[in-house]
């Protein structure tokens, strides 16, 4: 994930490390479990690029969500839309006119969704031929 600033949330470490004056930041280094972007956030798939104004990651479940002014990419293809989940990890993209389309709780209002489909290169297949029986 890439964002103009990203906050990120670690996993608590067990027993009193606060009491043998561990800092906070540096408890759980490593074992990041929730992160945040905040303005031009961008996210990549092998597959993909998602981009919006706004970013939730929960790294356990490797959902993605997006909210504000969405676009999704995939080759020449374009997603857009108000609101998007992206999981990472199952390789399923949405892209919703908004949060509350989703299912989700969100601070945008619907969007439309639009979609650009660029034609494959690749030449169609030619059409089975069909017999007749005698």
């Amino acid at each position: 994930m890439f964002a103009d600033k990203l906050v990120a949330f670690f996993r608590g470490e067990p027993g009193n490390a606060a009491a043998k004056g561990v800092a906070d930041a540096a408890r759980g280094r490593g074992d990041i479990t929730y992160m945040q972007g905040f303005g031009n956030v961008r996210v990549e798939t092998p597959r993909e690029t998602a981009r919006g104004e706004r970013a939730t990651y929960n790294v356990q479940t490797g959902v993605v969500t997006l909210d504000g002014n969405v676009k999704l990419t995939q080759d020449k293809n374009v997603l857009s839309g108000g609101f998007a989940v992206v999981n990472v990890k199952g390789g399923r993209s949405a892209v919703y006119g908004s949060a509350k389309e989703a299912g989700q709780t969100g601070t945008r209002e619907n969007t439309r969704v639009s979609a650009l489909i660029a034609p494959s290169s690749r030449p169609p297949e030619p059409a089975a031929a069909v017999k007749a029986k005698p």
